[in-house]
């Protein structure tokens, strides 16, 4: 049997010539089959795929239409569950064959793709350019269901999926030079999805080598607009947009057509807005102390060093509670964490994440969303051993040891890429981190921030130093010399562009706690969550 779901009307031939006629109802019922092909359609959502939100009784409608998908059907490709028809109706399943399905070839040249983009760029984009084909210039799936929350969840993996490979074409073709080839696809696909700010991005950089300075400016007007009329009034495009736009603008020769420098080239590649006197850290040893293990250490664990404990004690003795506040703030975590991925995000990254714990954000993720997926950030080599050795699934989890300040090593890893898709809604935690830096990061949370999608989470937390007092500082830089409380005026900037959700900025024991919790004297961990307008998700 030969099926097309991609790209136009589904249709369904019996050999590579020959259609099938198939009346409206059956084909509703049949696309939202080939969707959830790994389980029965039960009764109640063939009623509801078949005749939406009618509150008449169509139990015995779905049993005859049922019946007349097995008769039109060979080879007993339409199962049913008998067991259910005096009382609700026939389920129904597709058992797969040697069938020719257009979503499947798509899902195998994505995944043949993706595997050539580490050693033939050409034919990564070939690849590529054989799925996206298989979509169609038109909504990649334009027989949708009008389904219940299950078929939705389905049809919009299909469209994420897509959307991903649009991107990645479009990297890939930009990189070889074909700015005029991909120019009318991405045309397309942003005013298909015009809150796609990486899309955008490659609409601009295309339009630019094309010689239309003035069109790719335009773009980036157009997506401040759209924002300032759907979202709020001060909210702004992302900061890698941003940054494109003052490049263009300013004919940046950065811009020009290169060719890729590495199989791996990152999209985020010199327009991160990296920290020009950044340089990286020595290698770590364990004669000193390390804040992941520290905290390791005031949580119980034994993935620490002499060191690390002493450090430890002696912060301890002039901060009594201080392993109390520890677990406040692994809870605040976890509350943000669960309502966040409630809200509608699948895909997290940790940066700072620190040595893996009860507190740690997959599992606590996947109580929400089971498929949830994850990218560990941390320089600490130690964190990078035991991190990786807890990962028991590439495909969906992953470690970069890198300095949050480097953006582009962060955001460009091949890991990172492998598992995170940027023209998505993602969740970012930068939590309990900031302060122990001596920088202005302000640039550098503007660049996490403008990586981010529309419909994206921050998770930001900090000690502060407002109700610090000066004991509690100097014995923590005896054992960290770079700490550094942040005052609660730099949160603020680290928001910009955000929605900052209820509470708003606040001591992390008070973020939505589920009860009440005790007072701790002379300890202030600041936390604030923020959303970035989007339709993808809702704001908590």
């Amino acid at each position: 049997m030969y099926v097309r779901v991609l790209g136009g009307p589904v249709a369904v031939a019996d050999g590579p010539q020959g259609g099938l006629e198939v009346l409206p109802e059956q084909m509703r019922l049949l696309v939202s089959a080939w969707l959830v092909a790994d389980r029965p359609l039960a009764p109640e959502e063939i009623q509801r795929v078949v005749w939406g939100d009618d509150e008449k009784d169509h139990r015995k409608d779905v049993n005859t239409l049922v019946w007349r998908l097995r008769r039109r059907f060979p080879g007993g490709r339409v199962v049913t569950n008998g067991e259910r028809h005096l009382t609700q109706g026939h389920s129904l399943r597709l058992r797969r064959g040697d069938d020719e399905v257009d979503l499947w070839r798509f899902r195998e040249l994505v995944q043949r793709g993706e595997a050539a983009r580490t050693r033939n760029t050409r034919e990564a984009a070939r690849l590529y350019q054989q799925a996206v084909d298989l979509c169609g210039d038109a909504d990649p799936v334009p027989d949708r269901p009008k389904a219940d929350t299950l078929l939705v969840i389905n049809i919009e993996r299909v469209l994420k999926e897509v959307k991903s490979a649009w991107n990645a074409l479009a990297e890939l073709r930009l990189s070889l030079g074909e700015h005029d080839d991909v120019l009318p696809y991405l045309k397309g696909w942003v005013a298909a999805d015009p809150w796609d700010e990486h899309l955008r991005r490659w609409l601009m950089l295309a339009l630019y080598r094309n010689g239309g300075k003035a069109k790719a400016l335009r773009v980036y007007e157009e997506m401040r607009e759209l924002l300032h009329r759907e979202a709020c009034s001060d909210a702004e495009p992302g900061h890698l947009l941003k940054r494109l736009a003052a490049q263009i603008a300013a004919d940046d020769p950065d811009l020009a057509p290169q060719p890729m420098r590495s199989p791996n080239r990152s999209p985020w590649d010199g327009l991160a807005g990296d920290d020009p006197d950044y340089t990286p850290a020595p290698p770590l040893v364990t004669d000193r102390p390390v804040v992941a293990r520290i905290i390791n250490v005031l949580l119980g664990g034994k993935d620490n060093y002499e060191a690390d404990r002493c450090a430890a004690a002696a912060v301890e003795k002039q901060v009594p509670g201080l392993r109390d506040l520890v677990t406040q703030h692994h809870d605040f975590r976890r509350r943000a964490i669960r309502e966040i991925a409630a809200a509608g995000i699948e895909q997290w990254i940790d940066i700072g994440a620190g040595l893996p714990d009860n507190g740690q954000v997959l599992p606590v993720a996947r109580e929400v969303v089971p498929h949830a997926r994850l990218v560990y950030v941390d320089n600490d080599p130690v964190v990078g051993t035991h991190t990786r050795g807890v990962i028991d699934d590439p495909t969906k989890t992953a470690f970069v040891e890198a300095d949050l300040r480097d953006t582009s090593a962060v955001l460009g890893a091949p890991e990172m890429r492998r598992v995170i898709d940027f023209s998505r809604p993602v969740g970012v935690l930068v939590t309990s981190v900031l302060h122990l830096l001596p920088d202005d990061v302000t640039g550098v949370m503007a660049a996490y921030v403008g990586a981010m999608a529309p419909g994206s989470y921050l998770v930001v937390s900090t000690v502060v130093s407002e109700g610090l007092p000066e004991k509690v500082v100097t014995v923590s830089r005896e054992h960290v010399p770079f700490f550094h409380p942040r005052s609660q005026s730099e949160i603020v900037t680290w928001l910009q562009g955000l929605q900052v959700v209820p509470p708003g900025i606040i001591d992390c024991q008070h973020w939505r706690p589920s009860g009440t919790l005790p007072e701790l004297a002379n300890q202030r961990v600041v936390c604030a969550v923020a959303w970035k307008p989007g339709p993808d998700t809702r704001r908590i």
